[in-house]
């Protein structure tokens, strides 16, 4: 009997150390700390995370100031909130280095929902700034200035929506992704990113200027631009813009003045009110379009020159040609209907 009775004693001893051992384990491998209130600064690399909807009544202040590299916040899908005023942001980052902020909505704040400063020093032509910072499934929503600004290089934005705010929706810096995020319905613009940027299948829609901007080059895929005031889809140069929808802005895609070498490559443009595709520069590649039912089809600017146009389908222009402009400086590839 006393046999057995300590066998069982033993066996629930050892069940209770593996338990402890468990939760031990586990505390060691993600020691997450807790953000319960704003304003805060982050003063210490870690993963930190919100425990529940927080809001920021102070209107100059940021709710959450990262003052370290190599930071995690896990917003939980909780919102936080601004006062509607002032010049305070949600989360600044300064010129810190690979944070990421993911699941979660950013609202309503004077400033920026969330932004990363760089500063050049005019004197010694040197810049300083953060870089690879990580954007994830944020929801950046009536930020009187950009929804999602961040300046620097390396950074990724995917799954985000900027909706309704009063400048940019989803700015980035140079050597950037932004993949999968919807840009509606802001004041300046949807979507935009600095040179050596990757933008793929992103929505913009009914922005206050241009939907999507590119810098030098940058590669546009499978993107849809719709209803914004200026261009659908801007470019500056050696950019790869192929397979994009633009609809009902005021320019389809645009091939800016002074630039040169763009590629513009089977892309549906359809109804932009001035020109499906506007092409002002030198040296661009544009084949393979279908554009349909705009006042210019293809229009090539007064001072646009040896651009190869070749193998597009313009159709149904309403009221001036399917391909118009100064034609006689371009170069016809022939495919053209």
């Amino acid at each position: 009997m006393k046999t057995k009775q300590t066998k069982l004693v033993a066996m629930v001893l050892a069940l209770v150390v593996l338990h402890l051992f468990s939760i031990s384990a586990k505390s060691q491998d993600e020691p997450r700390i807790p953000i319960s209130s704003v304003p805060i600064k982050i003063t210490s690399p870690g993963s930190y995370y919100l425990t529940g909807d927080l809001t920021l009544t102070v209107p100059d202040q940021n709710a959450i100031e990262v003052d370290v590299n190599n930071v995690t916040i896990d917003l939980m899908g909780f919102n936080l909130t601004g006062p509607g005023s002032g010049s305070g942001r949600g989360i600044d980052l300064g010129m810190r280095s690979n944070v990421e902020i993911r699941n979660g909505t950013v609202y309503n704040f004077g400033g920026e929902g969330i932004y990363s400063s760089q500063f050049f020093d005019i004197e010694t032509f040197d810049s300083f700034f953060g870089d690879g910072h990580r954007v994830i499934d944020v929801r950046a929503v009536a930020n009187h200035g950009g929804g999602i600004v961040l300046n620097g290089w390396n950074h990724l934005a995917r799954g985000c929506l900027a909706l309704k705010n009063r400048i940019y929706g989803i700015y980035m810096g140079g050597a950037a992704k932004a993949m999968c995020n919807i840009a509606n319905y802001n004041w300046m613009g949807g979507l935009v990113v600095g040179p050596g940027s990757t933008v793929l299948e992103n929505t913009v829609s009914g922005n206050g200027f241009d939907g999507i901007v590119i810098w030098c080059g940058c590669t546009a895929v499978n993107n849809t631009a719709s209803f914004n005031v200026g261009c659908g889809i801007w470019m500056s140069a050696g950019c790869n813009v192929t397979g994009n929808t633009t609809a009902f802005n005021s320019r389809g895609i645009c091939a800016a003045a002074d630039y040169v070498g763009n590629l513009i490559r089977s892309n549906v443009a359809n109804d932009n009110s001035e020109c499906n595709i506007c092409v002002e520069g030198k040296s661009n590649s544009i084949e393979q379009n279908l554009v349909t039912g705009s006042k210019q089809g293809i229009f090539f600017g007064p001072d646009s020159e040896r651009n190869l146009y070749a193998n597009n389908r313009a159709l149904g222009s309403n009221t001036e040609s399917d391909y118009g402009g100064n034609t006689v400086d371009q170069i016809d590839g022939g495919g053209n209907l």
